[in-house]
């Protein structure tokens, strides 16, 4: 070998162990560890790092540029970038982007942080974690026996194919109570180049924070990892339960002039009696205020209920009565010892079937017709909303319609159905009142989370920038907007135990921002006035559709119904007490159907009654509701007149308690219910 040849060998070695000095091994400083609890991989494709010395204070801020093999993540694929995400206890910080070269990446970290490294597969994953994120939003109303066909074929089909086709490929999604096509995102998904591992369990493994970090979703950083977590109440512990009835036996003990006193919160609702005091008799209603005044109420309460407790780490639980019938039932706690003296939760005023044991209705606590709708707010009465009707200002119980979806069924339904102290303006005396709205607001997370256009109506002013006044656990007065309650975790330091850790709401992707057009007032098709009475047995009312407007009913049947929606409403609702009872709503049913719930194709909606018999003013005029019939008439093929029919749901009794039957065999409606009007009318995009 040549002198010059040796040379040049001699000078490439220096200059390759010159390297390695300059970019140390990652092994150095850090282990490979378990993933984060928020990290859910549907490829395999994330790893987590621990750091050696992230213990020591003399790591604090100091960075070295090490050098990381990725091999035994990037595998057979061909992947040619990553993301590094490095976190600690607190936070998560701002990624940082990487060029493989081959299977390796050189990096510069900070040596006090774990980090988080996650291979970027391409466009059809991250449209598979976006599907998955939004459908597992509305996980709720998938039937379990279609949730492994559904991850099997967006996750881990051979082919590509566009999700709008997925009707095709899978027809049964054509049964799902909620328009597939306004959850799932038009894109396509296909193979990514590597086996997905959750193929069969892609709802069970929950959503991940992954494709956050991956595609910039984000939002600012850093990200605040730990926060208060509102969990199911189905799963706190004995301690955890003993903790939260101290708590509130605390708050009942204080005297009702104390604004944290239980009495003065709930009647800061709305009051049934007495004079109010400072801030009472302030709830939001029937209108597109109900959810951040609820938020707001919720939140104070719960820091006021946290300080009564003693436990720093305490977080209002929720009633998640919504997604599993078997926790349809009034959680045991509240319910047993069934003694107000020495279990603080319980409230002897509730319905005796309930607080026996008895489910609610899966049909009253259906939340499909909310999600089924990407408005949140509608400038005109009549036109339904996620949300509620827009108005000018804080309205307390208004006449007239105006409630969202959502507030219709569940929330009125629930409260109407328990009854007693639940059913009055001063529900907020009963604990189960907390359990409720705390799921309520967790379905307002879910929903944004369904993407598809689905915003808060942050370009309101009214919405974003009214003022309400709260206590706090000090009882000191302080003030919130909407604008500073739009994310839970960053703002009030609170998420769900299954939250979306994708915050669709700082999703810059024009797919999920876009715009929702507004609906035009309504235009009505046909109108009957006729009293109808609401009792223990079936009613159907006809309605009469006259040859002049039929066209106008086959030409919106004949319209595209992403522009143009048929709509009933029922005008003038009137009852003199609560009711206990709600009804299930059918069209065109069939004369000999027996006992028919929300899986019937008829099924358009529920008649909930809540807070109109405490407030005579909002009575005056009778209340209203409306009902998206589009689906159901396109189903049924309507072509001339309509029956409504309306039944009573009743509570769902375990077998062999026959106390329960029998409670709900004598069940019967208080305080005569009734409407007068029916109305048939359409709404068109404008």
């Amino acid at each position: 070998m040549s002198v010059l040849k040796r040379s040049k060998r001699l000078f490439l070695l220096c200059l390759g162990a010159l390297s390695v000095s300059c970019s140390q091994r990652v092994d150095q400083y850090f282990e490979r560890t378990a993933l984060p609890d928020q990290v859910v991989p549907l490829y395999d494709e994330v790893a987590a790092f621990k750091a050696r010395g992230g213990s020591k204070p003399d790591t604090k801020g100091v960075t070295k540029k090490l050098h990381l093999d990725l091999g035994f993540l990037v595998q057979d694929s061909k992947v040619r970038r990553a993301v590094i995400a490095p976190f600690d206890d607190a936070n998560w910080y701002e990624p940082i982007e990487v060029t493989l070269e081959g299977t390796r990446a050189t990096v510069e970290l900070d040596l006090s942080r774990d980090f988080l490294v996650a291979l970027d597969l391409g466009e059809p994953a991250r449209n598979g974690y976006q599907a998955m994120a939004q459908l597992g939003a509305a996980g709720g109303l998938i039937p379990g026996a279609l949730k492994p066909r559904l991850c099997q074929l967006i996750l881990c089909s051979p082919e590509s194919f566009p999700l709008t086709e997925i009707d095709k490929r899978l027809p049964e999604v054509n049964d799902l109570p909620f328009e597939i096509g306004n959850v799932l995102p038009p894109l396509p998904v296909g193979p990514v180049g590597r086996k997905g591992t959750v193929c069969d369990a892609c709802f069970d493994r929950g959503p991940s924070i992954v494709p956050c970090f991956l595609y910039k979703w984000c939002g600012d950083f850093p990200i605040v990892r730990w926060v208060h977590v509102r969990r199911n109440i189905y799963s706190l512990s004995p301690a955890e339960i003993t903790t939260l009835r101290a708590g509130v036996a605390t708050m009942k003990a204080r005297p009702q002039t104390d604004p944290t006193s239980w009495w003065y919160q709930a009647k800061m609702h709305a009051l049934d009696s007495g004079t109010a005091l400072a801030l009472q008799d302030q709830c939001q209603h029937r209108q597109f205020l109900f959810f951040s005044w609820h938020r707001m109420f919720v939140y104070y309460f719960e820091r006021i209920l946290r300080a009564a407790t003693g436990d720093a780490s305490f977080a209002q639980p929720y009633w998640n009565y919504t997604d599993n019938p078997s926790q349809g039932p009034i959680p045991e706690p509240y319910r047993l010892p069934a003694s107000a003296t020495t279990n603080a939760l319980y409230d002897p005023t509730r319905a005796a079937i309930y607080n026996g044991g008895a489910a609610l209705p899966p049909s009253d606590v259906s939340y499909a017709s909310g999600f089924n709708l990407t408005n949140f707010t509608s400038a005109s009465a009549g036109v339904p909303s996620f949300g509620g009707l827009t108005v000018t200002g804080a309205q307390h119980f208004p006449s007239g319609g105006g409630s969202g979806q959502i507030e219709r069924s569940p929330h009125n339904n629930v409260h109407n159905d328990i009854s007693g102290d639940m059913a009055g303006g001063e529900s907020p005396k009963d604990p189960v009142f907390w359990l409720h709205h705390s799921n309520i607001d967790r379905l307002w997370k879910r929903w944004l989370a369904l993407g598809n256009g689905r915003a808060n109506p942050t370009t309101d002013t009214v919405w974003m920038t009214h003022a309400f006044t709260f206590f706090d656990e000090t009882g000191a007065q302080k003030t919130l907007t909407g604008a500073q309650v739009l994310n839970t975790v960053t703002q009030l330091g609170y998420r769900y135990d299954d939250d979306p850790y994708i915050d669709w709401p700082l999703v810059r992707l024009p797919l999920l921002m876009k715009e929702v057009k507004p609906w035009e007032p309504p235009e009505p098709i046909v109108s009957i006035k006729r009293p109808v009475a609401l009792g223990r047995e079936r009613v159907d009312v006809p309605v009469r559709v006259p040859g002049k407007d039929r066209s106008l009913l086959a030409t919106s049947l004949a319209a595209d119904p992403a522009h143009e929606r048929i709509v009933l409403r029922l005008l003038d609702i009137r009852y003199d007490a609560p009711v206990g009872v709600t009804y299930l709503l059918f069209l065109n049913l069939p004369p000999d159907a027996r006992n028919p719930d929300q899986t019937d194709p008829s099924f358009i909606g529920t008649l909930g009654f809540f807070g109109g018999s405490h407030h005579g003013a909002a009575m005056e005029a009778g209340l209203a509701e409306e009902y998206d019939i589009t689906r159901v008439a396109h189903r049924l093929r309507l072509s001339g007149d309509l029956v409504v029919s309306a039944f009573p749901s009743l509570p769902v009794v375990p077998e062999g308690r026959k106390d329960l039957q029998a409670l709900r065999d004598r069940l019967r409606p208080n305080g005569n219910p009734r409407f007068g009007e029916i109305v048939l009318q359409r709404s068109r995009v404008r």
